[in-house]
């Protein structure tokens, strides 16, 4: 078994991609950082209150600065 490598990131390199489950608001995806969860919790749709359901995470791998 290989044992996995993992690799520290800042959070500005990281976001979370989520998508509304109701019909109300035309968005496809949102697009959230990091502490959005941890401050806020489960995105919701801003019409109804519906939770929006978790799609991906994406990673910046452009290391330059």
């Amino acid at each position: 078994m290989i044992k996995p490598i993992w690799e520290e990131i800042s959070d500005k390199n990281v976001r979370h991609i989520w998508k509304d489950t109701c019909s109300c608001y035309d968005r496809e995806e949102i697009i959230i950082p990091p502490t959005f969860y941890e401050c806020s919790g489960t995105p919701i749709c801003p019409e109804c209150g519906c939770d929006c359901e978790y799609v991906r995470t994406e990673i910046n791998t452009n290391k330059s600065k």
